[in-house]
């Protein structure tokens, strides 16, 4: 099987065959992608935290179904409300944003990997990583996922 990827430019033509030909078209084709607008710190810590509010309400309520009560008790609305001044008090020691290498072409994606370096007492440091993909769309809507080290280093 050969893939053949030809640019003809006045007289001048590009050929390139093979895997080639289609690391070049991808290449191509992600290339708006690569130039639209980055995402800040601000808003990554933001999200983040967001993010982390949405686990510990998820993994609160199936304690809750497990436990088969439909509303929670005051202890559990006590606990609710620490989990999230505790989040909402974490501190980041470093915010480190970088954009996907892998850009689906022919969407509007936008994917980025944050590496986020959290302090947790007298634990130390812990670096988590985040990805993050956003639509170029009129507004950002960011959908947070929790990675592994191996995005962040597929990632420039």
């Amino acid at each position: 099987m050969t893939l053949r990827f030809e640019l003809r430019l006045s007289r001048r033509t590009i050929a390139v065959s093979g895997i080639a030909g289609l690391v070049v078209m991808l290449g191509i084709l992600s290339l708006p992608s690569f130039f639209a607008a980055s995402l800040d710190a601000m808003r990554a810590e933001h999200e983040i935290r967001f993010y982390l509010k949405r686990q510990l309400s998820s993994q609160l309520m199936a304690d809750m179904q497990a436990a088969g009560v439909s509303a929670p008790d005051a202890a559990t609305a006590a606990r609710w409300q620490a989990g999230y001044e505790r989040i909402d008090r974490l501190e980041f020691a470093s915010l480190k944003v970088r954009r996907f290498i892998f850009v689906p072409p022919f969407t509007s994606h936008r994917l980025f990997v944050v590496r986020a370096v959290i302090r947790e007492g007298k634990q130390g440091d812990r670096a988590r990583y985040f990805s993050f993909s956003a639509r170029n769309k009129f507004f950002d809507v960011f959908w947070v996922a929790e990675q592994s080290k191996l995005m962040w280093l597929l990632s420039f």
